[in-house]
């Protein structure tokens, strides 16, 4: 049967959304060339598209799952044949930062502001 025509787009926008934040944060903290970029959009989208589908399922074990790490796995092998060793130490190193991305997505992409402000 699948969802509805209307879950299609909210679907496609976080997509869009997340992987937004995502690319702008590599483009700025790696410093990613032209030729990177398209690459890196797309390795992003997929990467994106497929945990978004995870997180939907019933038994999701968020970091733990296996098919999340899979995802994972995916996606760092791919960034790995397009980042330098220096871009790619960087983003592995910040990856926790991206996966932010995902709790923020519905927010307008920014963390709350800090108690107090």
């Amino acid at each position: 049967m699948g969802p509805p025509p209307e879950m299609g787009t909210t679907v496609s926008n976080e997509v869009t959304s997340i992987s937004s934040m995502q690319l702008d944060w590599m483009k700025k903290k790696l410093k990613l060339s032209n030729e990177q970029e398209p690459a890196v959009d797309k390795i992003t989208r997929e990467y994106v598209t497929k945990v978004l589908a995870l997180k939907k399922k019933e038994n999701y074990k968020g970091n733990t799952d296996p098919a999340k790490k899979a995802a994972e796995s995916e996606r760092n092998e791919a960034l790995k044949k397009i980042l330098t060793e220096k871009q790619f130490s960087k983003f592995d190193k910040n990856k926790a930062i991206l996966d932010n991305a995902f709790d923020n997505a519905g927010t307008g992409g920014m963390p709350p502001p800090p108690p107090g402000q």
